[in-house]
This record gives C-alpha cells, sequence and structure tokens, in this order.
C-alpha cells in the first residue's frame, strides 16, 4: 500500500507519496495537469494508493481523474464515513471541543456529512462526528493545537496524547 499526498493549486501542485511504513517514494512539484499527474501517480496503483487532496474548488477535475469508476459510482457510498479519502473500515464516533477562540470559525463550516454541533455555555463548541478510521482525523485534530479537546473516543485522547508527548521530546532544549 502507497499513501499519496497532493497540494493542488492552479498552476502547480506539490505530490508525496511514502510506502506503508512511510518511507518516502517520491515528492516534488508537477504542474497541475491531468497527464502529468496521471503519470506521476501510475506506478504506485498496482498495490494500492490512498490519497488526501489539499484542494480548492477549483480543482474538482482532481476528483474526476482519480476516481474513474463508471457512471454509476457513488462517491458519497463509497467514500462512506472518511472524513476525507482513506478508508479504515471501522466506524468511531468522536465527539471534540474547540474552545471560544475558534469555535465560530469551526462552527462556520460543515467538515463532515455526519456533524452536529452544540454550543456550550462558556463560548465553545462540542463537534461530533461518525467517521471511518482515526487517521484522517488525528492530523486535522492536530491543526487546531492547543485549541481543541477529544472528548472521545479514548484510543483518540490516547493518540493525540502520544504524539504531542512525542512532540515535547524532539523540542526539547
Amino acid at each position: 500500500m502507497y499513501y499519496c499526498g497532493i497540494d493542488i493549486a492552479m498552476k502547480s501542485s506539490y505530490i508525496y507519496i511514502t510506502d506503508s511504513m512511510g518511507r518516502k517514494k517520491t515528492s516534488g512539484e508537477i504542474p497541475t495537469k491531468a497527464g502529468v499527474l496521471r503519470q506521476r501517480l501510475r506506478p504506485y496503483l498496482r498495490g494500492g494508493l490512498g490519497v488526501a487532496i489539499e484542494a480548492g474548488n477549483q480543482t474538482a477535475w482532481i476528483y474526476d481523474l482519480l476516481v474513474d469508476r463508471g457512471d454509476d459510482f457513488d462517491p458519497v457510498e463509497y467514500f462512506g464515513r472518511a472524513r476525507s479519502m482513506i478508508l479504515e473500515g471501522r466506524i468511531y464516533h468522536v465527539k471534540l471541543q474547540f474552545l471560544p477562540m475558534i469555535a465560530r470559525n469551526v462552527a462556520e463550516v460543515q467538515w463532515h456529512s455526519t456533524q452536529t454541533i452544540t454550543w456550550n455555555s462558556d463560548g465553545s463548541i462540542t463537534a461530533e462526528f461518525r467517521v471511518d478510521g482515526l487517521a484522517e482525523i488525528t492530523w486535522w485534530i492536530l491543526g487546531y493545537g492547543d485549541q481543541i479537546r477529544v472528548i472521545t473516543p479514548i484510543s483518540l485522547q490516547n493518540k493525540i496524547r502520544q504524539i504531542a508527548e512525542n512532540m515535547i521530546k524532539l523540542n526539547a532544549q
């Protein structure tokens, strides 16, 4: 299995591919063109390729390129409850508290089809999701730093805590 992250922009994009052990296979800037992207991904398709995309609304064609599954393809059915595009085969009920400083910004966006938002009396929000797997949502949570608290599941709390502890060790002086 290979994993690919793509940051899509109008003229050029950045691609990073690893194997299942996290070892870099290739990376670099590429022109944002279907043929170039297809050529760059082709060697990794046989072993399975999970793709995460950071893209604006003007790059919807990328989705069509990556998901060529026929006219009857239903992306909602296929991707199920993945937060983005990586399925893990297990559904989790995730409950998060976003602190007041970022609560309004988070509440204004529909992050997931199962999302519910509850405003708390202190100005924070509680957001709940049913997601397939924890890998993608872990990295999303980490992006909010000290403005988010994982309420459930406990396994996600432990995962976030372990990553934070490792960050402290790596950056200790």
